[in-house]
């Protein structure tokens, strides 16, 4: 290998190459001298930072090297974050995972790659589920724990989940029946919000804008929020109570909540709960992919309720929550429809 093409791979290692650089070292990284020459670089790099722990790697078990630097990074990761003096050490791990990711990639190799979604301050493959539009579509996770995934909702978990814990990130709004494991934990988390359960069935909703609400059809859970750098408990909820969290204001209240209507949710039906007009407009846009407005404050705050068939068409829907709510809704073509106060004209 040339003095070029190493400065080449120098540059990558170090995170300053171009888009037209990085496809040069991808097509270097196909040839073995080139994932010989970039093996070689990462191990002075450690050696140098004082790191390097395994010298002795067998050449010709290159299955066998993966684990081993996996392990390795998996390792310092670990170490770093418990000394939170070595900032610049913990950035080096994760660039040689990412590295080693595009070797394997490159290779042709699939023991250890990095797809999806990465959490913050960890070197670990996520995999992401979601919903775009239509009813609530059911995921069956590793450890059997069922998911069904609300409208505009994505689910994020850990490639190797549950070995390594059973942590997701929920963006949207799920139903979770999960599996009893005293020894896992299952923990969700929505932003600053972390609801934490063994084995029990519930709907977490957390959508951007929208106050967060965790609601339990059986077993416990416990929702705390992390304020500053204390981790506040919001509720202990047991079947039939919800917590409601605005995270605005960091005002969170308790109330009852109808369990049928839980379980109806998740068999794809549109249940509404005394909940505000605006509210419902969001979910339907999220439902049907059409555009609700309502187009004054008042209507908006509007109180409805009702069940609706997981069939039922959008126009349907609004008729009778109009008669229901005491609101006039007017279609705008076949997929905008603005809300009204009973009495006002169209704006």
């Amino acid at each position: 290998m040339d003095t070029e093409q190493r400065k080449l791979l120098r540059k990558f290692l170090d995170g300053q190459c171009t888009g037209h650089e990085q496809q040069q070292v991808k097509a270097l990284l196909d040839t073995p001298e080139g994932q010989a020459a970039m093996q070689e670089m990462m191990e002075e790099q450690d050696i140098q930072a004082g790191l390097y722990t395994s010298p002795g790697t067998d050449e010709g078990n290159l299955d066998h090297k993966v684990q081993d630097w996996k392990k390795q990074v998996q390792e310092r990761i670990l170490s770093a974050e418990n000394n939170e003096s070595r900032p610049v050490r913990r950035l080096r791990f994760l660039r040689i995972a990412a590295v080693w990711a595009g070797i394997l990639f490159a290779g042709g190799i699939g023991a250890w790659q990095i797809r999806h979604t990465i959490f913050p301050g960890q070197a670990i493959a996520y995999i992401k589920k979601e919903n775009l539009r239509g009813i609530p579509v059911q995921y069956i996770l590793p450890d059997s724990t069922s998911v069904y995934l609300a409208a505009g909702s994505t689910l994020s978990y850990p490639e190797d989940y549950p070995q390594s814990g059973r942590d997701v990130k929920l963006q949207g709004a799920a139903f979770f029946d999960v599996k009893q494991d005293e020894a896992h934990p299952f923990i969700i988390h929505t932003g600053e919000v972390q609801t934490r359960v063994l084995g029990t069935s519930f709907k977490v909703s957390a959508f951007e804008g929208e106050p967060l609400e965790v609601a339990v059809v059986t077993g416990k859970v416990g929702v705390s929020a992390q304020q500053g750098k204390e981790q506040r408990e919001l509720a202990i909820l047991t079947p039939g109570l919800k917590v409601s969290y605005d995270r605005a204001t960091t005002k969170a209240s308790t109330g009852k909540v109808d369990v049928g209507g839980l379980e109806q949710w998740r068999s794809g039906e549109l249940v509404f709960d005394e909940q505000p007009l605006g509210l419902v407009a969001h979910e339907l846009q999220r439902r049907f992919g059409v555009t609700v407005i309502c187009k004054d404050p008042e209507t908006a705050g509007y109180r409805v309720s009702g069940a609706f068939a997981a069939t039922e068409p959008v126009e349907k829907v609004l008729k009778m929550l109009s008669i229901l709510g005491k609101f006039r809704c007017e279609a705008q073509g076949d997929s905008t429809f603005h809300l009204y106060q009973t009495g006002d004209t169209q704006q």
